[in-house]
């Protein structure tokens, strides 16, 4: 692994100065430009000063811009467009054969190793945040849009006053708009971050919404404005939702355990309204 040094620098990235949080801002939004930019043209493009982008590549150890740049391109190919070469790796692999087996020996060792994450801390925080907000705004695009509609449905027998954003894409700043201050956004989303989900990201925390990120890696700038971070392992291999699965069931399921007398009055009354309109039918 040879872009040790930005990956360290992004997680730091709350420790910069002001002027280095924006220039590291900019590089984590635009990492595929920067292959094609000078170090002067990086700078302008980033509001800063030629002396501030070469000071801030001292101080993360860069010894120089191409170095700095070779970095970027490591970076980039094993973590940017890991969806991709992972799943295009995985489907040309001539000589594995035993899909289901290989899938469910990863996906096993992904949630035994879960807990060495630092997840457990930042799951208290995260049940406290969701049982203090009057609302939870959810939100998941492309492959989490079915992840954030599953969490709604799952949390219905809460009773909270729930916000879907993830349906109609072109109404999310309209609804991030309108949400009050104890509202709490509930994030899912893994890398590759797209620019919708990072602008919604900087929408809700300027209007001051508590927000929770579930993903699988923290290299982006929505990291730096969350104020809880479940973090999950990310599988070197294949793409898998599996992670965050686990942690959007564990969730409601302490919530709705913490609330069990509310939860148990609100499933009968969906019982009761199912069996009226002859919605289910119990064998």
């Amino acid at each position: 692994m040879t872009y040790l040094k930005i990956k360290k620098l992004l997680q730091n990235k709350k420790n910069l100065t002001t002027k280095q949080q924006r220039l590291c801002d900019y590089i984590i939004e635009n990492m595929n430009e920067i292959a094609f930019l000078s170090a002067n043209q990086l700078a302008k493009k980033a509001g800063v000063g030629k002396a501030t982008f070469f000071r801030f590549l001292k101080d993360a150890n860069f010894n120089s811009y191409f170095e700095f740049k070779q970095d970027i391109h490591d970076y980039i190919s094993n973590n940017i467009n890991s969806n991709y070469w992972q799943t295009h790796a995985l489907i040309k692999n001539k000589h594995n054969n035993d899909f289901l087996y290989s899938s469910v020996e990863e996906a096993t060792n992904l949630l035994t190793n879960m807990m060495t994450t630092g997840l457990n801390s930042s799951f208290e925080k995260a049940i406290n945040l969701i049982m203090s907000s009057e609302e939870i705004a959810i939100l998941g695009c492309r492959t989490s849009k079915q992840l954030a509609i599953y969490f709604e449905n799952i949390l219905l027998p809460l009773g909270k006053k729930i916000n879907q954003l993830s349906v109609n894409e072109q109404m999310i700043f309209d609804k991030i708009s309108l949400l009050n201050s104890n509202t709490t956004l509930f994030l899912i989303a893994g890398a590759p971050y797209t620019s919708i989900v990072i602008q919604a990201v900087e929408l809700a925390s300027k209007n001051n919404i508590s927000i929770i990120f579930l993903s699988n890696d923290i290299s982006s700038s929505i990291s730096s404005m969350s104020d809880v971070i479940l973090l999950t392992p990310k599988s070197e291999n294949r793409y898998t939702i599996i992670p965050f699965i686990s942690v959007i069931e564990a969730l409601t399921n302490d919530l709705l355990s913490r609330n069990s007398d509310k939860v148990s009055r609100n499933l009968k009354k969906i019982d009761e309204s199912l069996r009226k309109y002859n919605q289910v039918k119990w064998l």
